[in-house]
């Protein structure tokens, strides 16, 4: 008997640890992969200056190594996309999170069809 509520304990602590997508997401994150079309050249320089940044107060920041881009998103109901609006052009996009970790942010961009893996800047 004893086991059965020592396991559930533990079960429930572990679920509760979890962190949600609106918490991991708060980081700031470096490109590492993309199917998008560039040459070699191109993608190089993107993985070593392509940053996102999202912040607590629903902005985030896009660009080259000084983040040019800012915008304000917002999550779906399940936490499984992301709707961004950049600030400027009001330009929207919703961008399905295939795979968030601490560590790891993979992305589908549903106006492009491209997806991009990006790894935390910790």
């Amino acid at each position: 008997m004893y086991k059965k509520i020592y396991f559930v304990a533990i079960v429930l602590f572990f679920i509760s640890c979890q962190k949600s997508n609106k918490e991991l997401i708060l980081n700031k994150w470096r490109l590492v992969n993309t199917t998008l079309p560039l040459t070699d050249s191109a993608k190089n320089m993107m993985y070593n200056e392509f940053l996102m940044q999202f912040n607590e107060n629903n902005q985030y920041l896009v660009g080259f190594n000084d983040l040019k881009e800012v915008g304000t998103y917002t999550f779906s109901n399940d936490q499984k996309s992301i709707f961004i609006t950049d600030k400027n052009s009001q330009e929207k996009d919703e961008i399905v999170i295939l795979k968030l970790t601490s560590d790891t942010l993979k992305t589908r961009s549903n106006s492009k069809g491209i997806e991009s893996v990006f790894a935390a800047i910790h």
